[in-house]
């Protein structure tokens, strides 16, 4: 360049001045200055830049975001791994700082900006939650957590833990509770999962108490959610699934086994944590499912089928029949001899006892289920048969074919 004499040294500017004698000074910071660089003067109008008399030229910007360059650079640095490039300090002066006031600068510990992307002055070894890449600050994905300085990869340290969602930027593996029985978080998500309808959440601890011996999970045990004990006739998944096969129908996911029994008396607390549920499973025969929790169909119904979702369940029990909490079957129970039940009754005590002059072999629906048969024969109320009048006694009460008693 002209008025140059010999040309300046790396990293370092050469002003003529207009005397044609190279007096070096550093190279501005985001810049860097190969051998003969000019030398630039800055004017007073507003941090624009005037060349000198000389007719030097402006260094070169420092290059992208993968490269920094620190005051006297004489080539852009690359950044190293697990890094990002931070800019001008605000306050520090120099040739960028009036051009970036207005929209900011790249400082350390924020995500960077655009406006001195080409013009980074040094780096930054990148925070936990976060993973840098090509000299870039990003937040570690959803679903993921970075709990050490530095990390260079999306993947960061690692998915979060079952039990836990991670948002954006998560520092641990258990950022966060999933939240409660009517979600479930099975690992490496960044959000809670719903839990659809018809279905119910459970915890490591039920998974490992389902495994059976070849190591097969089995959801389907009845679950509550609030840690008390239910009982349940035993049942084999393989009625259900012959196949022993994992389904997802509709968002309904069943986990199955190979004939593996369903458990008695489970306890509800083993379940795990209601805030750490880790898989939802089809809501069981004898139960239905809402907000994520299964309760026992209730006394007088029944549940036969997978899925339900409100307390009527399959209906009411059959009439002559008993169904208690958590039956399967329309016809779960007879009520007993001498008792009658019309639909919908829970316990062995059905809807009553058989009327006087009648009799109620097992499974009655009506209260006059059979007639006591002749003057030989009585009934009292409750009769389970007909009894036969004592000898020196005859029959009383009611009609010729429903004696009530004996006098």
């Amino acid at each position: 360049v002209g008025g140059l004499s010999g040309g300046s040294r790396a990293g370092r500017e050469g002003p003529s001045g207009g005397t044609g004698l190279c007096q070096p000074s550093l190279c501005p910071s985001g810049r860097y200055c190969p051998p003969g660089t000019g030398y630039i003067e800055p004017s007073t109008g507003g941090g624009a830049f005037a060349l000198s008399a000389a007719g030097s030229v402006l260094p070169p910007a420092c290059g992208g975001p993968g490269v920094f360059c620190p005051e006297g650079s004489a080539l852009p640095t690359p950044v190293r791994q697990g890094h990002y490039t931070v800019g001008l300090a605000r306050g520090a002066g120099g040739d960028l700082e009036a051009r970036l006031a207005a929209s900011g600068t790249s400082e350390p510990g924020r995500y960077q900006v655009a406006a001195d992307e080409q013009y980074r002055v040094s780096e930054v070894s990148c925070e936990p939650g976060t993973y840098c890449a090509g000299g870039v600050r990003f937040p570690c994905p959803a679903g993921t957590f970075g709990d050490s300085s530095g990390l260079a990869s999306p993947a960061c340290s690692g998915p979060c833990e079952r039990g836990y969602y991670c948002p954006p930027q998560s520092t641990t593996a258990r950022q966060r509770d999933c939240g409660g029985p009517g979600v479930y978080c099975p690992g490496g998500v960044g959000l809670p999962v719903p839990v659809g309808e018809g279905n119910y959440s459970v915890g490591i601890p039920a998974l490992r108490a389902a495994q059976n011996a070849n190591d097969t999970y089995v959801s389907q045990e009845l679950a509550t959610g609030w840690g008390e004990s239910v009982g349940r006739p035993g049942w084999y998944t393989s009625e259900y699934d012959p196949l022993n096969t994992v389904r997802d129908r509709a968002g309904t996911k069943w986990f199955t086994g190979r004939r593996a029994v369903g458990h008695q008396m489970y306890d509800m607390a083993g379940l795990g944590a209601s805030a750490n549920r880790v898989a939802q499973a089809a809501c069981p025969p004898g139960a239905y499912c809402e907000a994520g929790v299964a309760r026992l169909c209730p006394a007088g119904t029944y549940g036969w089928a997978f899925g339900l979702r409100s307390p009527r369940c399959n209906g009411p029990c059959a009439a002559g029949h008993y169904c208690p909490q958590g039956s399967t079957r329309r016809r779960q129970l007879p009520c007993p001899a001498g008792r009658w039940g019309g639909e919908g009754n829970g316990d062995e005590k059905c809807s009553g006892v058989c009327e006087a002059g009648y009799w109620c072999p097992l499974k009655s629906p009506s209260r006059r289920e059979r007639e006591c048969g002749g003057e030989t024969v009585y009934c009292p109320p409750g009769a389970a048969a007909p009894l036969n009048v004592s000898t020196g006694f005859f029959s009383a009460g009611g009609q010729v074919t429903t004696r009530t008693g004996q006098v």
